[in-house]
């Protein structure tokens, strides 16, 4: 009996893990223009976010998973990381972003933010180990679909279409939305979303 007992939690401590992993349906707000990928897509690209979220790898620069010529980064993770010495190096790249603001009576305002792009493998791999340094070592990441207020925020602020594969990396202190080449497995748009609520965006303009 105790030997089927400990034969049972040890098949759900194996199971259970990768439930949590277990590919769901991205529920995609209304007026957001969404392109689905194929499963095989996505599962490349969900392991590659796996590769690069888990263990000691997470300290090496894995050019072969970021697109090659350039890769942006959202404000509010542009806003934690561009002290860093290396950031600062970086004196090109600006991007200025225009974020819709509701307001009373529907009068619709705009507020600009700053976020940043990186060109080539230098810079995008500068980038790459200023970002490990916000990750302690101990922390542990599942990787999910974007909810749809994420993926409302991240519309609000883009001027294309969004195409999977596109996941969030997730752990205690971080959430990282992370956007693919359409139908590729390289990141090309790196953004933090766990400051701020997704309710103080508007709806950008169809």
């Amino acid at each position: 009996m105790q030997l089927r007992l400990y034969v049972a939690f040890s098949l759900m401590s194996l199971v259970l893990p990768l439930m949590s992993l277990a590919p769901e349906r991205a529920v995609v707000p209304e007026g957001v223009r969404y392109k689905k990928a194929s499963k095989q897509v996505n599962d490349r690209a969900r392991a590659s976010l796996l590769k690069l979220f888990y263990g000691p790898q997470k300290a090496q620069v894995p050019g072969e998973i970021f697109a090659e010529k350039m890769v942006f980064c959202g404000p509010l993770l542009w806003r934690e990381l561009r002290s860093f010495p290396d950031m600062k190096a970086i004196t090109k790249g600006q991007w200025i972003i225009r974020v819709p603001i509701p307001t009373k009576g529907g009068v619709r305002k705009e507020t600009l933010v700053e976020g940043k792009f990186f060109q080539g493998a230098e810079e995008i791999s500068a980038f790459w180990k200023a970002l490990v340094k916000t990750i302690s070592a101990k922390e542990k990441f599942r990787v999910r679909r974007p909810t749809g207020p994420e993926l409302a925020r991240y519309w609000a602020m883009i001027p294309y279409d969004i195409e999977e594969p596109i996941f969030v990396a997730e752990s205690e202190r971080h959430t990282f939305l992370i956007d693919f080449l359409a139908g590729q497995d390289r990141i090309f748009f790196v953004g933090n979303y766990r400051v701020r609520s997704s309710k103080s965006l508007g709806k950008r303009s169809q």
